[in-house]
């Protein structure tokens, strides 16, 4: 396999492992919330947690999906902040479904076409570029995520991870 392959595979394979490790934070602490907290908002103008759902799915699908697939963006951004209606499993069920089919699109790329160039939300970006940014925004999301969960649980809040509990597991 030539360099640049193996790189594009390994690269693949730690893009679609960070989405996975994300997923299951989100997982842990849907299972902790009913759909009223999910939608709870800490304050007037900041996100709820479903928002932030709805938010990660169409950064991921407009970053990585679309470009990756040449398809049309017909993301409504501003939709996924005013959005209140769907509750923990069709949120769940669209998270998973949405990172799903990144990574079917990501599993495809071949080392040359990362640094294919690609216009998205008006930036000029290499596919690589658009991979990272969309990984590591919903990552971030992610962490908000849980920081949410946590104001609303209190000392009810269940950690994911512990030292104690999972020696062996990558450090999230």
């Amino acid at each position: 396999m030539a360099m640049n392959e193996k790189f594009s595979s390994e690269f693949s394979v730690q893009i679609c492992a960070l989405l996975d490790q994300a997923v299951e934070k989100i997982d842990h602490c849907l299972d902790q919330l009913d759909d009223e907290q999910i939608w709870w908002r800490p304050e007037k103008g900041l996100n709820s947690i479903g928002n932030l759902l709805l938010h990660i799915c169409g950064n991921l699908r407009q970053w990585c999906i679309v470009p990756v697939n040449d398809l049309p963006d017909n993301r409504k951004r501003e939709a996924e902040f005013t959005t209140d209606h769907m509750d923990r499993k069709e949120l769940l069920d669209l998270v998973n479904s949405t990172v799903g089919e990144a990574k079917q699109s990501i599993r495809r790329i071949a080392g040359h076409q990362l640094l294919s160039q690609k216009l998205i939300q008006g930036f000029h970006v290499n596919l690589m570029h658009a991979l990272l940014h969309t990984t590591t925004h919903f990552q971030g999301h992610t962490h908000q995520i849980i920081y949410l969960t946590r104001l609303q649980k209190k000392e009810t809040y269940r950690f994911h991870f512990t030292v104690e509990s999972d020696r062996n597991s990558v450090p999230m």
